[in-house]
């Protein structure tokens, strides 16, 4: 549980940084990222937690970044279901398009935000894949180059 604060105070940073470092020693735990909104005042709110998770990949030096969802993955302007997903992306500002500001019930970014999220990983070289959090079981496939989900690839 993070707050803006977190993230913009420097001795605060650094303790995050610390916690999460440890933690990536146990190869069987997974950093899951969410604002604290309980503590947070609208004013200092990172946004989304799309974006704080996109912020937090990028000081720890993440190799790759999930983002689970509602979902499976990005569909195109013209698919035909919910599973009909694209499965890579090289240019992320080639779909920036393809998302609408919709949330879903339970969200706060929808897959727009989550897009922004992914251009702000991979312009910093980290791949990012959007999944369906509904299959948590599919996270070692994920991250050995499987699973369903839509891969974006990272600048170089």
């Amino acid at each position: 549980m993070l707050t803006h604060e977190d993230l913009q105070d420097e001795g605060r940073l650094k303790n995050v940084l610390g916690t999460l470092n440890s933690l990536l020693t146990f190869p069987t735990v997974i950093p899951i990222i969410n604002e604290n909104d309980s503590v947070a005042v609208y004013e200092l709110k990172v946004g989304d937690n799309d974006k704080l998770s996109s912020i937090v990949a990028q000081h720890i030096g993440a190799d790759l970044f999930i983002l689970l969802t509602t979902v499976p993955g990005l569909r195109g302007p013209d698919a035909q279901s919910e599973d009909d997903i694209i499965e890579q992306v090289e240019n992320v500002d080639s779909v920036l398009d393809f998302a609408s500001d919709e949330k879903g019930t339970h969200s706060m970014g929808g897959m727009k935000s989550k897009l922004e999220a992914v251009k702000n990983a991979v312009d910093s070289g980290i791949e990012t894949i959007i999944a369906a959090g509904a299959n948590p079981e599919q996270l070692q496939d994920l991250v050995d180059g499987k699973g369903i989900g839509t891969r974006f690839l990272p600048k170089k």
